[in-house]
């Protein structure tokens, strides 16, 4: 197990990351970005999201998911370590016409949020996120995630599917990107995910892999969606589809 110290570390590393100098344009939201849109609107469908329920989204940035899901009239938490994404996050939000009661926002390390939030939370969703913890201690996160589902909530979580070879060509050559920061895509391998999760109590776990475009194709030409469906319908490509979605239900307490 890492010591504090490398856990410090790590947080400090992702904070540098996501500092005020980079814009990182790729993680705000526009409205015509129909690459975000559909990864929102399959997570929202994988995790059979109520309308009316309490959702929590750790890693949330500037929002470049979250305000899908504000515009589809879900309420929001957020919780960052970044004031700037988050700052962002509120600018776009209120751009965006989205009433100021939809979203709430906290800036504070993950597992900060049991103590400090006083909701608890039908479904904790993140998107690109869980590879930008440590990745060796992912059962202390899932542990501190559970303390803040309701009996029977859920986590949901996308990842890149670390076994899709494009994700390692954008994170060296995407100027946005910085490939130690997303080190962790290449650790999450669906038996590490199924341990850290039976291990912090976690029932019904459950995979799924999809896609198949980039955002620079799905985004200039939304018709190929529909022949993407077919294509994750191949059994030979279903293992290197470029997304990994996870999800899991909190076990009963003892």
């Amino acid at each position: 197990m890492r010591t504090e110290g490398d856990m410090v570390t790590r947080k400090d590393l992702q904070k540098e990351y996501y500092s005020a100098e980079k814009e990182h344009v790729y993680l705000r939201y526009r409205a015509e970005d129909l690459y975000a849109k559909n990864l929102t609107g399959y997570l929202f469908n994988f995790a059979h999201i109520n309308q009316n329920g309490n959702i929590l989204e750790i890693g949330s940035g500037a929002g470049r998911f979250t305000i899908h899901l504000l515009k589809a009239g879900f309420k929001v938490t957020c919780v960052d370590l970044s004031k700037v994404q988050l700052k962002r996050l509120q600018e776009d939000s209120k751009k965006a016409g989205i009433p100021a009661d939809k979203l709430k926002a906290h800036c504070m390390p993950v597992e900060d949020m049991s103590s400090n939030a006083g909701d608890h939370y039908d479904v904790i969703i993140g998107f690109f996120m869980l590879h930008h913890l440590d990745t060796d201690n992912l059962k202390a996160y899932f542990s501190e995630f559970r303390k803040l589902l309701k009996p029977g909530g859920r986590i949901c979580f996308l990842e890149p599917n670390r076994l899709n070879p494009l994700f390692f060509f954008q994170y060296v050559f995407q100027k946005d990107m910085d490939l130690r920061s997303e080190i962790g895509t290449f650790k999450l391998s669906r038996k590490l995910l199924k341990e850290a999760l039976s291990s912090a109590c976690y029932k019904d776990v459950g995979f799924k892999n999809f896609g198949f475009f980039p955002p620079q194709i799905i985004n200039r030409f939304g018709s190929v969606l529909k022949f993407e469906r077919l294509l994750e319908k191949i059994p030979v490509l279903k293992r290197f589809l470029p997304f990994l979605l996870i999800m899991a239900e909190k076990q009963a307490d003892i």
